[in-house]
């Protein structure tokens, strides 16, 4: 009679280990992307450090637009929000998806394309101080990304290419949706 639970007990504490290993084994490649498209990953800590520098730059920008004589101290949220994130991942993920779509066309994005879209980017800045590096970096990759897709000839629509991308979205933002372009969030029982 002793054996049946020591045998059941053991069995289930296998199926945990074995359950365990396995789902670290699936998330271990992804555990710090926020999104992917193809192999051009973003990292969870890249996004949030991006979405938390857009808020300060709104935030100094706030503050700046206020008279001299106004005492009101603008701040920014304490939290990055879950829709601010999404809104974020699908515009990156949308760059990304485009350029990997430019590359296969035979219209990669060039470091002269970058450089280019540099001189453009920092020449538009017109804040002080100037907005944090990896926001720049941002605006200039999208730049160039824009610039380059002016140049596409083929009349093939991108959203056909952006439905069939290859897009991960860890589970923690949501789910990327094919249909709409865009990350959503993950819809709560009730």
């Amino acid at each position: 009679m002793i054996r049946r639970p020591v045998r059941r007990l053991a069995l289930a504490t296998c199926a945990v280990l074995a359950a365990a290993g396995l789902s670290s084994c699936s998330t271990f490649s992804d555990s710090d992307a926020a999104a992917r498209v193809g192999d051009v990953e973003l990292s969870a800590s890249d996004a949030q450090a991006f979405v938390e520098g857009n808020l300060e730059l709104a935030v100094q920008q706030q503050q700046s637009a206020l008279s001299p004589d106004d005492t009101t101290v603008v701040t920014a949220p304490a939290m990055v929000s879950g829709d601010q994130m999404r809104s974020f991942l699908s515009e990156w993920i949308a760059y990304a998806a485009i350029e990997q779509l430019l590359a296969s066309e035979g219209l990669p994005v060039t470091d002269d394309d970058l450089v280019e879209a540099r001189a453009s980017v920092e020449a538009s800045i017109v804040t002080d101080p100037p907005p944090p590096d990896e926001l720049v970096d941002y605006a200039v990759w999208r730049q160039a990304v824009e610039t380059k897709f002016g140049e596409r000839t083929s009349t093939e629509p991108a959203e056909d290419y952006l439905k069939s991308a290859d897009v991960y979205v860890d589970p923690f933002y949501g789910r990327w949706d094919p249909e709409q372009f865009t990350v959503v969030a993950f819809a709560t029982g009730g």
